[in-house]
């Protein structure tokens, strides 16, 4: 499998969204589809938007309480093999095959950890 982010694509079918708080509520059903973090909106940050073709990619960080080493433990089965944290080194470094949308956030990994940075307090 390649590298991922926890997330999806949102069909209309699948859920209407009419205002920002419906973005999150859609990355709150995926959060909870794939992972078994317990976060809700107020645990997520929005960090930034950016656009591929045909598509908006909406960036959030969540605070979740873990450890790097106890998120492999909240893995929920289903459209990806295994959960792994990653440093910004360890991400930039990645050579692996990965998603579209983890190699267009990787190039942003400066927001990306001063989002979580301030989540946590540093």
């Amino acid at each position: 499998h390649p590298m991922g982010l926890i997330g999806g694509t949102l069909n209309k079918d699948e859920m209407e969204i009419h205002d920002f708080a419906g973005i999150q509520r859609f990355m709150l059903k995926e959060a909870a589809e794939e992972t078994r973090f317990k976060f809700d909106k107020a645990d997520l940050r929005f960090v930034a938007l950016g656009h591929a073709p045909h598509a908006f990619l909406f960036l959030f960080t969540g605070r979740i309480g873990l450890t790097s080493e106890e998120v492999t433990n909240y893995h929920r089965g289903g459209e990806f093999s295994h959960l792994r944290a990653m440093s910004a080194q360890e991400a930039a470094a990645y050579s692996l095959p990965a998603t579209p949308a983890f190699c267009f956030w990787r190039q942003h990994l400066d927001l990306v950890f001063d989002s979580v940075n301030t989540i946590n307090g540093f």
